[in-house]
């Protein structure tokens, strides 16, 4: 019986106060702590004393002690668990997994269940004995861990009170089991560094005394030794200080990763903490938290309700949104600023707000009332009552003249809002009537309900047109998209249903996997369908495709209803955790589109940024100006597809290749050709300047690269490779011009050339098909794309592997540095990603693009990011990076709340408290 207890317990998920939430779980609770507690007494009462006292070692391993909080288990690695007797740890932990108190994989232990903290009365007595102690030795295990990964560095190491606590907590040899070796050695360093500190300073001191003695004897000794003194003091004072640094660049690091860790789950905390490691150190995890945490869609945490909120409403005109709560208000918040425009105090909790057609009437359900405001005044226009039933949804029909109320009596009252007079009433559904949507002309009404069917009204005549059935539990939520070809519906069930309205036939049926659907809303363009959950998160769906393009995270508690305001870049949401959210769902835009009539095969930027050439398998060059995307020149000349163009770094010469196997030079600003450079007996794919415009590269599938003088004409080089066969070829000069790097394609080398001497000097090879090669604006790293879904970073000078960044969205195609070198752009399919250099993290993705994306060009500046693609398309994208004092600005405003004093004392202990965004 009582194993049977502990497998349900295991089993069955439980919420933060250990309650039984699954369908069946919900036993008597007693009887299943009383089953856990006599379990673990059995177990424990019939080991041997010394494996006793191991099982009480280990357990206390598997707890973080609360402060001000609840107990919690704590998942720990094997290696944590052996204090010096393996055997007897291993013996222990088989008795423990056996009775099902904790659980074993290959490389973590962990408590079976968390209710065993509360349910067994010896383990609640062990906790609190020890709870001061055990609360320290986390810190302790948390501090050795650091100075191990630091290479056991000095000033990793404890002083001052940490180490006095932790020499009288933790030192003495009744605790001498209770740590691992890792922990003795760190304490056993710490506490030698101390001495030596100690000595130190009593050398200093006597030979202070000294000194001071010799004063009265003779000046000068005295002058000596006063300057001895303070070079040793110096010197003192400069390690002090050296340490300090030590300890801040570490604390910063540590918040990054910790701030790394959370930012899926719990991203408010996770950005706060970016902000904070920032500004304790600006490392480089440091920067590349802030950036991670700046890229969140959250725009603004809306707080001011005191209970739940549960319906949120955009005006039409998109410069108000209201909020519906438990605590009896309507708020109006300015949509732009984010602050509080109006308070309304409703009499009751509020279930439902829908704003007029013309924005100047809010309909508020609650009770058995609706309430129609005046927005401007705020005052009650009308008070339309059920009579019977309680309030649930209410919506307008598009023309404004019509709403619909749904009550939990099963029916749907039509009113005339102007004269508040009930119209019709329609009967049908069995029970509480959840949701109503209008279809876009008005003539269909949607209803959702509590008896799992959808049914369309037809709201001229209130009669029935049609009941879809499917889903198998309770409707929460209908919504038509902005076309009215398609009616979404959600459900308890963890589904949503897009359903053909004309036909009644679904769709599609998309699948949360955890957590019900609250609600659901399409954007106004129809291309976005987003659900609410009572998982804590907001998704959006792709509707076409029924996959789930993001999941936002953030609040705390059941996510209750979702509206996009009419320009559908901003989505708000409200939660019963007490506040609304506003999210950032635009897609990022390109500054300009160029549209070719012919696909193009490569861009350039002049050196100025201006203009920009394009050159197309329709046998042109086209001249744009990068500001209003219109053409300004077309360079003839051709007879066959142009696939490669440059501009020459003084802006002059503009150079193309073509399928005609020459290479022609323009005068760039008459379009007039000065040279046609032959040799090539083949296509040629590939063209570039040295970056002191002496030198022209030239590549082709006769599988050479030749190298011309620029202002000659004459070949002076031709490099052969064994097979240089490819379809998109990639040349690039490194800065100084000295080194010219070439791929191989299809075997995935990368030779890199000495320019004077045509001599290979190094070779790179990829395990997969190198599409484009980059220098970094120093030249000390080679970037390639590869078919393998990866960019490699390379060392030039020993050709070894830096660092390598798989692509989550296809092979990678093109990549470029942009001029400082800090950001690293990547296409893949139709994708571009802006990547962090140093880190190797995503800090933007670019979307827009119709068909692969064949090539990037960064400006001379670098705040423009050229992509040219099969889709026929040149764009042109800001791309300039934020300032860190702009991104913490961003974080703050977004976040609009400070660390908790929980969140300080688990992820600050020690430190001085101080605002991460101050107000």
């Amino acid at each position: 019986m009582h194993g049977e207890l502990i497998e349900i317990a295991v089993s069955c998920p439980v919420d933060s106060v250990g309650r039984a939430e699954a369908h069946g779980c919900q036993g008597d609770r007693t009887q299943l702590h009383g089953a856990i507690a006599h379990t673990a007494e059995d177990t424990y009462t019939q080991l041997p004393p010394d494996q006793a006292i191991l099982a009480r070692r280990i357990l206390l391993r598997l707890i973080t002690p609360g402060q001000g909080a609840q107990d919690t288990r704590r998942p720990v690695h094997r290696t944590e668990l052996d204090t010096g007797n393996p055997a007897g740890t291993t013996a222990v932990l088989d008795r423990l997994a056996r009775a099902r108190l904790v659980t074993l994989d290959d490389t973590t232990v962990d408590l079976a269940h968390e209710a065993l903290i509360t349910a067994w009365p010896r383990l609640r007595t062990w906790i609190q004995e020890d709870r001061e102690r055990l609360r320290f030795h986390r810190q302790l295990t948390d501090a050795a861990k650091t100075w191990e990964s630091l290479e056991r560095d000095q000033g990793a190491l404890y002083r001052g009170t940490r180490l006095a606590i932790a020499e009288e907590q933790l030192a003495g040899p009744e605790h001498y089991e209770d740590l691992t070796e890792l922990e003795r050695s760190f304490l056993t360093a710490s506490t030698t560094a101390h001495d030596q500190e100690q000595r130190a300073t009593a050398r200093t001191t006597r030979r202070l005394r000294q000194f001071t003695a010799a004063l009265s004897v003779l000046l000068v000794l005295a002058l000596v030794a006063g300057l001895v003194a303070w070079q040793q003091y110096g010197a003192s004072e400069q390690q002090r200080q050296k340490a300090v640094a030590a300890q801040q660049v570490l604390l910063s690091r540590q918040l990054a990763a910790q701030s790394a860790t959370l930012v899926g789950s719990t991203p408010d905390l996770a950005s706060l903490l970016a902000v904070h490691a920032y500004r304790t150190e600006p490392t480089t995890e440091a920067t590349a938290s802030l950036y991670t945490a700046a890229a969140l869609p959250l725009q603004r945490r809306l707080t001011g309700h005191t209970s739940k909120v549960a319906s949120v409403a955009f005006s039409p005109d998109g410069r108000t949104l209201a909020s519906g709560s438990y605590d009896s208000t309507v708020r109006l918040w300015d949509a732009a600023t984010s602050k509080t425009r109006t308070i309304l105090t409703i009499p009751g909790s509020v279930w439902s707000v829908a704003f007029s057609p013309d924005g100047r009437t809010l309909a508020t359900a609650l009770d058995s009332t609706v309430q129609l405001l005046n927005v401007a005044t705020g005052k009650a226009r009308a008070t339309l009552t059920l009579g019977t039933g309680l309030v649930a949804s209410v919506a307008f029909s598009p023309d404004g003249r019509t709403l619909a109320v749904g009550s939990k009596d099963g029916t749907v009252r039509l009113w005339d809002p102007k004269t508040g007079k009930a119209r019709t009433t329609l009967t049908g559904h069995t029970g509480n009537v959840t949701s109503a949507a209008f279809s876009p002309d008005g003539h269909t009404l949607a209803t959702g309900s509590d008896d799992g069917t959808v049914r369309l009204w037809i709201v001229d005549s209130g009669k029935p047109r049609a009941t879809f059935t499917g889903h198998a539990a309770t409707v929460t939520s209908v919504a038509f998209s902005p076309d009215g070809r398609t009616l979404a519906s959600g459900s308890y069930d963890s589904t949503m249903r897009l359903w053909d309205p004309e036909t009644g036939k679904a769709r599609a049926t998309l699948t949360l996997g955890t957590g019900v659907v609250t609600s659901a809303a399409f954007s106004p363009d129809g291309r976005t369908l987003a659900s609410t959950s009572d998982d804590k998160t907001v998704r959006l769906w792709d509707p076409k495709t029924g996959k789930t393009r993001a999941t936002l995270t953030g609040h705390t508690n059941a996510v209750t209803s979702a509206a996009f305001s009419p320009d559908g870049r901003t989505l708000a949401s409200t939660s019963d955790d007490k506040t609304v959210r506003l999210w950032d769902v635009s897609v990022r835009k390109p500054r300009v589109t160029v549209s070719s009539p012919a696909l193009v095969e490569s861009v350039a930027f002049r050196a100025d940024g201006h203009p920009l050439v394009t050159a197309s398998d329709d046998r042109s060059v086209l001249l744009w100006d990068p500001e209003t995307g219109e053409a300004r020149t077309t360079h003839v000349g051709r007879t066959e597809a142009v696939n490669a163009v440059a501009f020459s770094p003084d802006g002059h010469t503009l150079a193309t290749g073509s399928d005609d196997d020459t290479v022609r030079l323009w005068n760039a600003h008459t379009s007039k050709t000065h040279a046609i450079l032959a040799g090539h007996t083949e296509a040629v794919n590939a063209v570039a300047f040295s970056p002191d415009g002496h030198t022209l590269a030239t590549s082709s599938y006769d599988d050479t690269v030749r190298l011309w003088n620029a202002h000659t004409g004459k070949s002076h080089a031709i490099l052969r490779h064994t097979n240089f066969a490819s379809v998109t070829f990639s040349l690039t000069f490194s800065p100084s011009g000295r080194t010219l790097a070439a791929p191989d394609g299809v075997f995935g080398k990368v030779r890199l050339w000495d320019v004077p001497t045509g001599k290979t000097r190094t070779t790179v090879t990829s395990p997969a098909y190198v599409h484009s090669v980059a220098f970094s604006p120093d030249g000390r790293t080679l970037a390639t794309s590869s078919d393998d879904h990866t960019l490699r970073l390379w060392d030039v000078t020993t050709g070894k592997t830096k660092a390598t960044i798989p692509s989550p969205s296809g092979n990678i195609r093109a990549v470029a540095f942009s001029p400082d070198g800090r950001t690293l752009a990547t296409s893949a399919d139709t994708t571009v990603r802006l990547l962090d250099v140093a880190t190797g993290k995503n800090r933007a993705t670019l979307t827009g693009h119709e068909d692969i994306v064949e090539g990037l060009t960064f400006s001379p500046d670098g705040r423009v990011l050229l992509t040219n693609s099969r889709d026929g398309t040149v764009r042109l994208w800001g791309v300039a990076l934020p300032s860190t004092a702009a991104l913490i600005r961003k974080i703050c405003h977004a976040v609009h709340r400070d660390l908790t004093q929980e969140e300080r004392s688990i992820y600050l202990p020690g430190q001085q408290p101080r605002q991460v965004c101050p107000s």
